[in-house]
């Protein structure tokens, strides 16, 4: 404490002291703030990066869902014209309007002289144990070349192929309506459509392109992006691993915990593999029948891989 006094008083006598004393320190001051700063900038770009991965990559939204559009198996008519091949729209690019090269052009031409009467499609393929639901779906037209009436569909069972003529005044048979939409003709550009969540879809999910912009210069409906979002159940537990009854005792029910809580389909069959040991109904009550062993099983709709069991022991 003494030397301080003894320097902050020398200091006193020497003025020039002083001015060097505080300039070192503005500057030192000024170079904690653009420290900060930097921090600051590298942090925010730290997160941005962690919710897109650039390149190909997934795009993840910041509630944690996911866009299950990217590389699926996708059918169209036709698969490809000219350098506009279907698997732009689900590449993985994100949605963007900037680049002409990465997008889908149908071949069937819903205008002009060449038009048919055939709707064009495109067809997504959720996987034979894939999600059977989704929170959302966004649908990005490339510049005028958007379509005026579509619509959304959805089948467990599909023969259509990428040559498959399909008519456009007709639903394909066996397939059924989510959405239908309609589009005022306008010179606007690059619209963007967004349906909200369904769940209990099929395996099958078909955009339906029956008419489009007189005004774009081409007579095919063109699609720069679709985008399908889900979150995904993680892990489903029972809420006891094993359950004894003797006769004369009451149902009993079982419950099934689907994380995260907040998934886009939560809902669970249940089933046994012995009904003439204990049978279980929809809402998970447990009857015994007869002396015996059986298991219990909650399968998670949405994934089917996703299980949780219970034995049941009737003695």
């Amino acid at each position: 404490m003494r030397k301080e006094e003894g320097d902050l008083r020398r200091l006193l006598c020497k003025p020039k002291s002083i001015k060097i004393l505080i300039t070192e320190r503005i500057e030192k001051r000024s170079k904690v703030m653009r420290l900060k700063k930097f921090l600051s900038a590298a942090l925010s770009a730290a997160m941005l990066i962690s919710c897109v991965s650039f390149g190909g990559g997934t795009v993840v939204q910041a509630a944690g869902e996911m866009n299950i559009a990217r590389n699926l198996q996708i059918s169209a008519y036709s698969g490809t014209e000219g350098d506009f091949p279907v698997s732009s729209v689900n590449d993985g690019r994100g949605d963007d309007t900037q680049n002409d090269n990465y997008r889908w052009f149908s071949k069937e031409a819903l205008k002009g002289s060449g038009a048919r009467g055939n709707a064009a499609y495109l067809i997504f393929d959720l996987g034979e144990n894939g999600p059977r639901s989704f929170s959302g779906i966004d649908i990005r037209f490339h510049n005028m070349a958007y379509a005026t009436n579509y619509k959304i569909l959805t089948t467990d069972n599909s023969t259509i192929t990428t040559e498959s003529l399909l008519a456009k005044d007709r639903v394909p048979e066996g397939w059924k309506v989510l959405y239908e939409k309609t589009h005022q003709e306008t010179d606007s550009a690059y619209p963007k459509d967004h349906f909200e969540g369904k769940t209990e879809v099929g395996r099958y999910v078909m955009f339906f392109f029956t008419s489009m912009n007189s005004r774009a210069g081409l007579n095919s409906v063109s699609v720069r992006k679709v985008q399908i979002w889900h979150k995904a159940i993680t892990n489903v537990t029972m809420s006891a691993s094993t359950l004894d009854l003797k006769a004369g005792d009451e149902a009993q029910q079982l419950t099934a915990t689907v994380t995260p809580e907040d998934a886009t389909y939560k809902a669970v069959e249940w089933s046994s593999n012995n009904d003439n040991i204990a049978t279980v109904d929809a809402s998970g009550n447990v009857t015994a029948v007869a002396p015996g062993q059986a298991v219990i099983t909650a399968t998670c709709k949405d994934d089917r891989t996703k299980t949780a069991t219970c034995t049941v022991c009737y003695r």
